[in-house]
């Protein structure tokens, strides 16, 4: 890639010289020079000069975008060649079960066709599993249903998520567009294991809203999410659970509703957690940073439905 072509695509998204010179670490004139060069070797005219900065010409608009995505191509070519010459192109990645059943899926099937030489493993387990496994070293990354977390961890909120009681389209409530905490305790559920996120951070907002986990009506306690929704499909009592569950293509759940509690505070994080002083791990940073790139597509998609 022409070295000009990227102090052209800076001065391209600074929109003016001096900023784009500081940036750049080096002096206006010599920018203004490589740029002039630019123009001159290619026969074009790839901005507009004036007191208020510099503009791209319908020209310098096509090259910027070609030249930014050479830009890309060029950095992930060298990311891809540094993970291969350091040897460490694998990632063990851990994951709670509502991560990896409805929020892994889709970015891991891209990152996997964008990234063929990083081999990955996933192991599901609860959120108490996963910790554990980051913090033995085990996994250099963890995904799991957000909290507070205490040790020596580094957390990074990734995508966002609300709880909410299920119930079968036969059940009596399924009319209802909100539940009450009073109506949920009285409710006979059936809810995933201690130490579950799902079940931690539900418990939590109970005890916030001065209410004891005693005073639920579990009739039945699943590890797993699909032997959850058998069971509710069937009409065999309520349950706790992400909306994405009943958001997801993946998981066709026909017969089931999903009902908010008004009086509980029932959002939550997606997060990813690494040690704070582990090994450097160049594979499994790229793979978080493509997490937290699709997060914040994803919130974008949301705020524009």
């Amino acid at each position: 890639m022409d070295p000009r072509l990227t102090l052209f695509l800076a001065v391209a998204r600074m929109g003016r010289l001096n900023q784009a010179s500081r940036l750049l670490n080096m002096s206006p004139s010599s920018l203004s020079a490589q740029i002039s060069s630019l123009e001159r070797d290619l026969g074009l005219t790839l901005f507009e000069r004036g007191p208020r900065g510099m503009r791209l010409t319908a020209a310098g608009k096509r090259l910027a975008d070609a030249a930014a995505e050479l830009e890309g191509q060029w950095r992930h070519a060298l990311t891809q060649a540094r993970l291969t010459a350091a040897g460490q192109d694998q990632v063990a990645l851990a994951a709670s079960q509502t991560a990896t059943e409805l929020f892994l899926p889709r970015p891991l099937g891209i990152f996997r066709q964008r990234y063929p030489q990083i081999r990955l493993t996933v192991t599901m387990d609860n959120t108490e599993g996963v910790l554990r496994r980051v913090a033995e070293g085990s996994v250099s990354l963890g995904i799991i249903e957000g909290g507070p977390i205490h040790g020596a961890y580094s957390v990074t909120n990734l995508w966002q998520d609300e709880l909410g009681v299920i119930v079968s389209r036969q059940h009596p409530l399924a009319v209802r567009k909100t539940l009450t905490v009073d109506e949920v305790v009285g409710l006979e559920l059936i809810l995933r294991e201690a130490g579950s996120g799902t079940r931690t951070i539900f418990e939590r907002a109970l005890h916030q809203a001065g209410w004891s986990s005693q005073a639920l009506n579990v009739i039945m306690e699943f590890s797993s999410l699909r032997a959850i929704l058998a069971m509710v499909t069937h009409n065999v009592g309520g349950s706790i659970v992400s909306r994405a569950v009943v958001e997801s293509p993946d998981i066709h759940i026909p017969d089931v509703v999903f009902i908010p509690v008004s009086d509980l505070v029932l959002t939550r994080n997606i997060q990813a957690v690494t040690r704070r002083h582990g090994p450097s791990a160049p594979a499994r940073d790229t793979l978080l940073q493509f997490l937290k790139q699709d997060a914040r597509g994803r919130r974008v998609m949301m705020e524009d439905e």
